[in-house]
């Protein structure tokens, strides 16, 4: 018997631990419209509209809205909003900085004007308070977009920045293509063209010694380094891949040319 006693009771706090919380909680109060935000002022109307869940039968609603303190809307003469059968409710309002709805008792008497609203007890069964809606240019929407539109504007300043570099980077590219190109045309005119004219000189200098001639044999060595030094020149002309480079080989290939000559001569002294 005593077993079964225990047994009972421990059924019955298992069914009390487990209904459900909303059986326990009391009601709340919902925005579904909220009016701007304004400093207040008789001279503006807005509509303010929301729902209760777990109204009583005698209950009803009581706005204020927020103007430094806080005044009961619509009209002091009309402080009650009726509770609608679908537990909806609806009222015109003044407006505010902030809006505050008030589940009251039907014998509940709101003050026209508080520093403070009442806290939930007694008449009051719930409190709600939100602000009002922010004008456009204070919406969340819109400084998401003028975030967008500065992060466009960023990039659109750095792609511009970019194209611009890219710009002048061409330029600067094709000045130096043209400058090169100038000075290989003004070497050929001028170095190659007079070193090319020598060579022939020599050829024909040659073609007139005899054959068997050790003269002639000297300055065939000469008319072939002559011969490999107008090739890499014409080579550093055509190319140019680099400047400094490619005046280097087209002195050194001048300077063993020379050497040459020079070398030739004294052995013919």
């Amino acid at each position: 018997m005593t077993a079964r006693r225990f047994a009972a009771v421990g059924a019955v706090v298992m069914l009390a631990g487990s209904r459900p919380q909303s059986m326990a909680a009391g009601p709340t109060i919902e925005f579904s419209q909220v009016p701007p935000a304004d400093e207040g002022g008789t001279a503006r109307l807005g509509t303010i509209e929301g729902r209760v869940d777990g109204a009583r039968a005698r209950e009803r609603i009581v706005l204020y809205a927020r103007s430094g303190d806080w005044y009961v809307q619509p009209f002091t003469s009309e402080p009650f909003t009726p509770i609608q059968a679908d537990s909806t409710w609806r009222s015109s309002t003044h407006l505010g900085t902030e809006y505050a709805a008030l589940l009251v008792d039907a014998a509940y008497r709101p003050p026209t004007k508080t520093p403070a609203l009442p806290g939930i007890g007694g008449d009051v069964a719930a409190v709600a308070v939100t602000r009002g809606t922010p004008p456009w240019w204070r919406a969340r929407w819109f400084q998401i977009a003028c975030l967008g539109m500065v992060v466009l504007a960023g990039l659109g300043l750095h792609r511009h920045r970019v194209q611009r570099l890219a710009r002048e980077l061409d330029a600067r590219a094709a000045e130096r293509v043209a400058e090169r190109t100038r000075i290989a045309q003004e070497l050929y005119d001028t170095l190659l063209q007079g070193f090319l004219s020598a060579s022939m000189q020599l050829h024909l200098a040659v073609d007139q010694l005899p054959e068997g001639s050790p003269d002639r044999a000297r300055l065939d060595v000469v008319l072939q380094a002559m011969g490999r030094a107008v090739d890499e020149g014409r080579c550093v002309l055509q190319g140019l891949r680099s400047a400094d480079r490619d005046a280097d080989r087209l002195e050194s290939s001048l300077e063993r040319s020379s050497g040459t000559n020079s070398t030739q001569t004294g052995e013919d002294a």
